[in-house]
């Protein structure tokens, strides 16, 4: 079956989507572009504009109306981080713009470099209100969020199969079994197979681009263990198969901290760990 395959600059990455070569796959596509872009616009940390750089500017106590799909990604935000014992934490932005300087500075909002998800309080009917500054950084389950609501635009449109991939983040759905691919944690220039995927979601989280300061100490990375503020540095990546890629997403960002999955015993979910130079493989 000939597949249609469009391509675009969105969530700090390239997404792009494969469907079928269908009469309606090119509008389902555009819909499903359109959809990403609101997640991003909605929950960017590099746009004041944004939910995220309202809630940064608020005043300590006062509630906050967000947009329903950020309040939703921050309250799973916080189940994953209460089921993974706080090794997945949005509110650790702050740590990240004190670290290396990973976020942009904002007029009129704090770094908050010690504030926790607890700092932050989800009320009803889409309010979010701060117990003290902070800084949320949702990279690591927007993008996720993202891939999913594309996917069910979709498969609205009553495509026969597609796959999302937003820079490694996919989700894909029908019968067809596509390639997964993650690069090589001690060569990321090399691809290591990990088998296939049909009708779920992988992401996989890495430092493989970290840099190391002229002091020698390895400070500069985008990943941080949200438990003490370390930057997360050398040759190991972590990828996460799961139901949905908001999981996916944000449990690949715990199983890089914690060596392992957390959860509930037979949970839908299975974690392999990579490691160099021996570029060995453990399934967990």
């Amino acid at each position: 079956m000939r597949e249609l395959r469009r391509a675009r600059p969105l969530l700090g990455t390239i997404v792009e989507i494969t469907v079928p070569d269908r009469k309606c796959a090119c509008a389902a596509i555009e819909r499903a572009f359109a959809v990403i872009a609101r997640v991003q616009a909605l929950m960017s940390a590099h746009d004041e504009s944004s939910d995220l750089g309202r809630l940064h500017r608020a005043r300590i106590g006062v509630p906050v109306s967000v947009h329903p799909w950020t309040w939703r990604v921050l309250a799973k935000a916080r189940a994953i981080g209460r089921r993974t014992g706080g090794a997945f934490d949005p509110v650790v932005a702050g740590r990240l713009a004190v670290a290396n300087g990973g976020l942009p500075p904002w007029r009129g909002s704090a770094r908050g470099g010690d504030a926790r998800f607890a700092d932050l309080e989800l009320l009803g009917e889409d309010r979010v209100r701060l117990r003290r500054r902070l800084r949320i950084d949702l990279g690591g389950i927007a993008k996720g969020f993202a891939v999913d609501r594309a996917v069910a635009v979709l498969r609205a449109a009553r495509l026969e199969f597609g796959l999302v991939n937003a820079g490694g983040d996919l989700r894909a759905f029908g019968p067809r079994a596509w390639p997964v691919h993650v690069r090589h944690p001690g060569a990321p220039g090399c691809l290591v197979s990990l088998g296939s995927l049909r009708n779920g979601a992988v992401a996989t989280s890495a430092p493989y681009f970290s840099e190391v300061r002229a002091s020698g100490r390895r400070v500069v990375s985008a990943l941080i263990d949200p438990t003490d503020g370390r930057c997360i540095t050398g040759a190991i990546s972590a990828t996460v198969f799961a139901r949905t890629c908001l999981a996916a997403d944000a449990l690949a960002k715990a199983v890089l901290v914690r060596r392992r999955l957390p959860g509930r015993r037979g949970a839908r979910a299975r974690a392999m760990i990579l490691t160099a130079p021996e570029g060995g493989c453990d399934v967990i």
